[in-house]
């Protein structure tokens, strides 16, 4: 048996994403690492082939832009809510068949035009998401880029504009492929004390409240677990 990883990336190094320290950190596990690079406005495909690694298999490709269809703040927080999914499917078998709308997540296609979610056992593994550790500077520029995808625009990006119930603080360790990237905070993320909630923030409060009573897991799931 052998194990590909597949991702892909466009201007990553502009928009401060960490897939340098992303790739290394699967590359111990797999078998190849295919990257499809779109075709970008910095050095992200230079920096990818620079780690003149013999199990990465790069694909150069020019994204369609008229194609329509969670540690936050700093290193020393994350947010813990209904709306972030708390686990994901990562690895599936290549012999089902399947296909991963926006990348996030898998579909099984057991009929042509209908799908499910996936069976799927926790491997007992974590995965570590820094995209909303980068400035906000970085991610405002991101979201410009990328929202015209969803046939969305754009909106200002305010990090501390959030429920401050929600962030809290990470006590673990950060992979060590990460440590250069990550920048030195020595203080707990300050969202604004007068941040109104919406109406989203107001029903995810009430679900964290009935998780807590009922001892119950309300995030969303993109997969069926089997026990």
């Amino acid at each position: 048996m052998s194990i590909s990883a597949f991702t892909f990336i466009k201007n990553g190094e502009m928009l401060g994403y960490p897939f340098l320290e992303s790739i290394k950190s699967v590359l111990p596990i797999v078998d190849e690492f295919v990257i499809n690079v779109g075709e970008s406005q910095d050095n992200t495909l230079e920096i990818i082939q620079n780690l003149n690694e013999p199990k990465i298999r790069v694909i150069e490709s020019k994204w369609n832009d008229k194609m329509k269809d969670r540690v936050y703040g700093n290193i020393n927080s994350y947010l813990w809510s209904p709306s972030w999914y708390r686990s994901e499917t990562r690895i599936i078998k290549n012999t089902i068949r399947s296909y991963a709308p926006d990348g996030l997540f898998w579909v099984v296609l057991d009929k042509n035009k209908t799908g499910r979610y996936p069976k799927a056992v926790h491997s007992g593994a974590k995965i570590y998401h820094y995209g909303w550790a980068r400035s906000e500077e970085q991610m405002n520029l991101k979201s410009k880029k990328v929202q015209k995808y969803w046939n969305k625009t754009h909106k200002q990006i305010n990090y501390k504009e959030i429920d401050n119930q929600i962030i809290k603080e990470f006590k673990g360790t950060h992979p060590k492929v990460m440590q250069k990237w990550l920048t030195k905070e020595k203080t707990l993320f300050q969202a604004n004390p007068n941040h109104k909630l919406s109406r989203k923030e107001i029903r995810h409060r009430i679900m964290l409240k009935l998780e807590k009573l009922f001892n119950l897991e309300l995030s969303k799931k993109h997969y069926r677990l089997v026990k």
